[in-house]
Order: C-alpha cells, then sequence, then structure tokens
C-alpha cells in the first residue's frame, strides 16, 4: 500500500501482514547520477514542471519513457483514443459542470452534483445529463455570440476552449508547447472567488451551522462526564442537528484523533472520556452555502504537551502560510503531514479549488498536531481572504474576513492566549460570535445554549489570566493562526 502521511499512522494499525506500506516520501530513493522516468502522456505540464524543478541539482534526471509497460499489457484490447483531440477540452470534474451552469443534483453522497458531460468551444457549449438515472438523456446546445475563454490567435486558431486545471500532456513537440498558456481553468476560479451575494449566503449559512455545533458541544459538555458517549454516537449526533452533511463525520478520542481521517464505526468505538482529547471534523450542506469546522475538546486538564504555545504577510506567497502556520510546531521540533488550507464551495464541494493562500479562494485554515499513540489536534475554520491596507505598503497585502462562527471554549488558568495581539483578535471574534449567533440562538429560543454562548465567549483579559473552568479548547498558538493575516493576489 503507498500512501502518504496522513494516513501511515492509521495504515500501520489497521493493515495486516499481507501488506507492506511504503510511505510515498521515503519509498524508492534513487542514487545520485541516477535517471528518473515517466510517461509524459499521463502528466500535466505543471506537475511535469515542478518534478523537475525538484530534481534540479540533486544529480538526478528526469526522463520521459517512449514505452509504456502498460500499454504493451493492453496490447490489442487498448481502447481506441478519442476521435476528437486537440479542438475540446473537458473541464474533468463534475463539480465544475455543477459550477459552470449553476446547477445541483444528488448523484454522489455529500456532493450536491451530477453526472454530465460539456463540450466547449470558444463558439459553442454543449450539455448532457442523465434523467432521473433512467438512461434517458437531456441537455442543450446553443452558439452563444461569445465565450469568455482565451481569444483565438493565429490566422485559423480551429475551436478552442478554456484552458483545464491539468493542461495537455507535456510530450508535445516544442513549437506547440511555446503557444500553450498555463493557467486555472476559469470555472475553478469562478467558483473560488466568491461575489458578494455569495459571501452572504455563505455567512448565513455559518450562523445556522454554528446553532448546531454550539447544541453539539453542550451536550457533550453534560453527556460525556457521564459515560455516554462514545464516537460514533457522538457523530450520529452532530449529524442529527444539520440539514444535510458534508462528509463522514470525523469523531476521535485519545489516541484516535492522531488518525487524520478516521471515522468510527459502530463495533469499534471508544468512549469520550474528561481525561483525553477529543477532535470532532464536521461539516454540513445547505442550499445557500456549504460548512467544514474543526475543534478540538477537553474537559479536563491538558498536559504541557498539548498546550503548544500574527501578522500581516506578502501577498502571492502561499508557502508562507505553511510556515506561519507550523512556526509554533518547528520551534520544538514537531510538524503534521497535511496541508493547511483548501477551498469550499457554495453548497458544492468540500475540497475546491487548490489555490488556496490567495485572493482566488475561500480557504479552510487546518493547522494540528498528531501524536501517535496519544491525541490529535486540529482547528478549523472558514475564512474570506481580502485585500489588506498596510501603513507602508510597498507589495500586495491580504487579510482575513471571518466566515465560521464556531466559538472556542474559553481557557483554564494558564491558558491564556500568549500576546496581546491573540488577546485582543479572539476578543473581537468572540464579540462577533455573539452578535451574529446569539440572535439566532434567540429566535430558537434555544435559551440554554444561548448561556453556554455567553459563558463560553468572555473576553480574555488583558494581562492576566484566564480563570474559567469550562472546557478548554487548545489555545496557544495553534489557536492563534485563526486571526493571522495570509497571503492573497496583488490588488
Amino acid at each position: 500500500l503507498w500512501t502518504d502521511s496522513r494516513y501511515w499512522t492509521q495504515a500501520e494499525r489497521q493493515l495486516d501482514c499481507n501488506w507492506e506500506l511504503q510511505r510515498t516520501s521515503q519509498w524508492g530513493a534513487v542514487p545520485v547520477g541516477g535517471n528518473i522516468s515517466l510517461d509524459p502522456f499521463l502528466f500535466s505540464i505543471d506537475t511535469w514542471n515542478s518534478y523537475r524543478q525538484a530534481l534540479h541539482g540533486s544529480g538526478r534526471t528526469l526522463l520521459p519513457i517512449e514505452n509504456n509497460l502498460v500499454d504493451q499489457v493492453w496490447g490489442d484490447q487498448r481502447p481506441p483514443p478519442l476521435g476528437v483531440g486537440g479542438q475540446l477540452r473537458g473541464t474533468g470534474s463534475v463539480s465544475f459542470l455543477a459550477g459552470l451552469f449553476n446547477l445541483r443534483g444528488h448523484d454522489i453522497p455529500y456532493n450536491p452534483v451530477f453526472y454530465s458531460y460539456t463540450l466547449l468551444t470558444n463558439t459553442s457549449i454543449r450539455w448532457a445529463a442523465s434523467l432521473c438515472g433512467q438512461g434517458a438523456w437531456t441537455g442543450l446546445s446553443t452558439h452563444p455570440p461569445s465565450f469568455p475563454g482565451p481569444a483565438p490567435t493565429g490566422p485559423s486558431p480551429g475551436p478552442a476552449a478554456p484552458p483545464s486545471p491539468s493542461p495537455p500532456h507535456p510530450a508535445v513537440p516544442s513549437p506547440i508547447e511555446k503557444l500553450l498558456e498555463d493557467s486555472y481553468s476559469p470555472v475553478m476560479l469562478a467558483k473560488a472567488v466568491k461575489n458578494p451575494k455569495e459571501q452572504e449566503l455563505l455567512r448565513a449559512a455559518h450562523v445556522r451551522d454554528a446553532v448546531a455545533v454550539i447544541q453539539y458541544l453542550l451536550w457533550l459538555e453534560k453527556m460525556v462526564p457521564q459515560g455516554q458517549v462514545d464516537e460514533f454516537s457522538g457523530a450520529q449526533h452532530i449529524d442529527t442537528l444539520r440539514q444535510s452533511v458534508l462528509f463522514q463525520s470525523i469523531s476521535a478520542s485519545g489516541l484516535n484523533a492522531a488518525l487524520a481521517h478516521y471515522s468510527p464505526s459502530n463495533g469499534s468505538s471508544r468512549k469520550l472520556s474528561v481525561d483525553e482529547m477529543y477532535l470532532s471534523d464536521t461539516g454540513g450542506q445547505y442550499l445557500d452555502g456549504t460548512t467544514d469546522i474543526t475543534r478540538t475538546v477537553h474537559w479536563g486538564v491538558p498536559t504541557p504537551l498539548q498546550k503548544v504555545p500574527a501578522p500581516p504577510m506578502p501577498a502571492n506567497t502561499p508557502l508562507m502560510v505553511e510556515s506561519f502556520a507550523r512556526r509554533a510546531l518547528w520551534d520544538v521540533g514537531l510538524n503534521y503531514g497535511h496541508g493547511t488550507g483548501h477551498g469550499i464551495g457554495n453548497f458544492l464541494s468540500v475540497h475546491e479549488c487548490r489555490c488556496c493562500g490567495t485572493r482566488t479562494s475561500g480557504p479552510m485554515v487546518l493547522p494540528g498536531y498528531y501524536r501517535d499513540g496519544e491525541f490529535g489536534i486540529r482547528i478549523e475554520d472558514v475564512a474570506l481572504v481580502v485585500n489588506a491596507q498596510t501603513e507602508v505598503a510597498q507589495w500586495g497585502w491580504a487579510g482575513r474576513g471571518g466566515t465560521a462562527l464556531r466559538g472556542l471554549h474559553q481557557a483554564r488558568p494558564g491558558d491564556t492566549p500568549q500576546v496581546g495581539l491573540e488577546i485582543r483578535y479572539l476578543n473581537t471574534y468572540y464579540e462577533t460570535i455573539r452578535a451574529r449567533v446569539g440572535p439566532e440562538l434567540q429566535r430558537q429560543r434555544l435559551d440554554e445554549e444561548y448561556r453556554w454562548l455567553q459563558r463560553n465567549t468572555e473576553p480574555f483579559p488583558l494581562g492576566s489570566a484566564a480563570t474559567t473552568t469550562t472546557a478548554t479548547t487548545i489555545l496557544g498558538t495553534l489557536t492563534s493562526l485563526l486571526p493571522t493575516l495570509f497571503t492573497g493576489l496583488q490588488a
């Protein structure tokens, strides 16, 4: 089994002796002076060039293979190539088609999308979709006056289409490659950049979703000390509080929280305990928005390791987001194996545009840390990246506009945020939660939940330790990353 670092711990636990785990970043090291050969027809230009750049200066060479061994095994049985090539471009994703036509369906669990096919050229759109899953197809064929794709170049370009996220393979003649323009799909960018109406809808969805999460946290606060909640029943309970769920809920206690994508089963579910970490990564689908939220709580006293203790950043530097998010962990020799963010849709997919950390996406912020056999921590929120102004601006900068409105629990003594910037941000965040979520709780007559919200969003006093005794969300720098101003495109 070949897998990346997100699943190493889980694989070690769950694979029997018939399986051998191969860690993708550690497997098959090529000695200096060796070659790495790939079939260029199976890799995009972007991927090929990134591999070539990564190998530059390492004494290893990236070479294309002339004969693909899999093709040789196919022999005469290999399916024929498409009859139309180089003239049309498919988006390669049903979520792209849902975004392109602004239509939704229910063909795939957790995703409001439907199976369909679309051909786009500079002058026409052809779309076909299955009719109620009965084998019949319906669709449209239109020739609009213009299509917002790239302008034709040259005397006779022929049919063309907007670039796909995966450009043509790099095994093309050099003159043709020079004419290619490497770009994100315009459909991807249109989905990633939320217009004012989409932002308004997302915020409304997050207010209602915040109510569900607050109900869940209050329920846990009551039931966990009684020993009546396990991982599976917890996941079931949060799912019932939402209109519909976005993915299989991650509900992980203690050592299971060290598995980044752990989902419990009814037969092997750990009891939640006041003495252990509990990680809840869940999301909801609403007609006006998609939500994805992670909270890590401890109802007892966390260990010093579990309390591992932000300025704006330059534009066009997504890797700097990773550096800042991991800085506190790096200071003590720790790290986490997954990315720090991903895009999210409007009543669409949980993982969208990969151009996170830029103005073009509404990225998730999900730093964490996982200690094999002990615990796992992850804090995840939805953030809106906007242009930011600084007093002395030499480059483009970006700031964060909050969307998620789920509170961070108050801290026990000694857990107060470390610096004034963290305290000021958290206090402002709490004020926003009270102002936006409080009225919705009152409207639904959820009086106990409203009191819970008020209790858990008391402002931190500047310069003194917190003294409340409610459940502790892991604060310190991991949580303080939420206010961090992070990268975006220049204005």
